[in-house]
């Protein structure tokens, strides 16, 4: 028996015993998916059987032919133009990660591998993670029953705070306190401008950006996803809740008055949170590193796309 690093003793796991299906959504990332395919080209090599999944939602750059080009025999790629016909981003993605459980679980083979790891095939996805720190990972996903998945950390800034629910660091939807703080700090009938957001968000930010040193303990949570997520796919198909893109905000403005606000939320939040909810443990593993970032920042003009009329 081996100890993995800040946990409990494992055997060390041959990965070519294991079966995985790798799984992401795409569009416009003509830039980035040929280093990511071939990322998970890459990672495929250390398993027995592997398959992928990939939905891609109507771009309007070369990400369709890069995809039809590289498409192998156990690759299934979806041309999903109709999600655009979709009223916003969370929405989308909210739909394009429920088809490809949909699709997982109408694939006998793919339902019967044993990892399910999904990924952002954007510039983040263009990092290659050290192959010990993947074999390190899946050891830690195993050394225990319930722990159902675990997931990256970045060099500098964590960046995935929107996805990240931790009762220490941050169990809260870090753009619905944005929100909260603007409408605690204006009257009703004031327009949310982008200054606003500004102001909100630089106050926000001081209070959730976070980093994790690679030598850091892992970090137990009830959601995170940081680009790469390796989950057991028992847990997966097990899971009775799916990918939600929405919520409602119930807010109280300056002035005392109450408001509503239909949100897009991060859609990972819901589908983890039912993991958890059914005993499983999930963690974010800080030495599983697939990237550099400088700064975390809050763009006020994603708040405003995420506010839903």
């Amino acid at each position: 028996m081996e100890r993995n690093q800040h946990g409990p003793p494992i055997k060390i796991m041959n990965l070519k015993n294991l079966n995985v299906v790798f799984a992401g959504c795409v569009k416009n990332c003509s830039k980035f998916l040929p280093k990511s395919l071939d990322n998970i080209k890459y990672y495929s090599s250390f398993f027995g059987q592997s398959y992928s999944i990939i939905i891609e939602n109507g771009s309007s750059d070369t990400t369709k032919e890069i995809l039809k080009e590289n498409q192998g025999k156990n690759d299934i790629y979806l041309f999903c133009d109709e999600f655009n016909k979709l009223p916003n981003r969370g929405h989308r993605l909210e739909s394009a990660r429920n088809l490809i459980i949909k699709t997982i679980k109408q694939n006998e083979n793919i339902a019967n591998c044993d990892l399910f790891i999904l990924m952002d095939l954007d510039d983040i996805g263009v990092y290659r993670i050290n192959d010990n720190d993947i074999l390190n990972a899946i050891n830690f996903l195993f050394s225990e029953k319930n722990i159902a998945g675990v997931f990256a950390n970045q060099l500098g800034a964590y960046f995935d705070m929107w996805t990240l629910r931790e009762e220490k660091y941050c169990d809260v939807d870090i753009w619905a306190e944005v929100f909260k703080f603007l409408m605690e700090n204006k009257n009703f009938s004031d327009q949310i401008n982008r200054k606003h957001l500004e102001d909100a968000k630089k106050i926000i930010l001081d209070k959730y950006t976070l980093s994790f040193n690679r030598n850091h303990p892992p970090i137990q949570v009830k959601s995170a996803f940081g680009g790469f997520g390796i989950y057991k796919m028992k847990s997966v198909l097990e899971n009775s809740e799916k990918y939600k893109g929405s919520q409602i905000l119930n807010l109280i403005s300056k002035d005392n008055k109450n408001a509503t606000m239909k949100y897009q939320k991060c859609e990972h939040v819901n589908f983890n949170e039912g993991l958890v909810s059914k005993g499983n443990k999930l963690y974010v593993l800080p030495y599983l590193i697939n990237g550099i970032f400088l700064s975390y920042e809050l763009k006020a003009e994603t708040a405003l796309k995420l506010m839903i009329n």
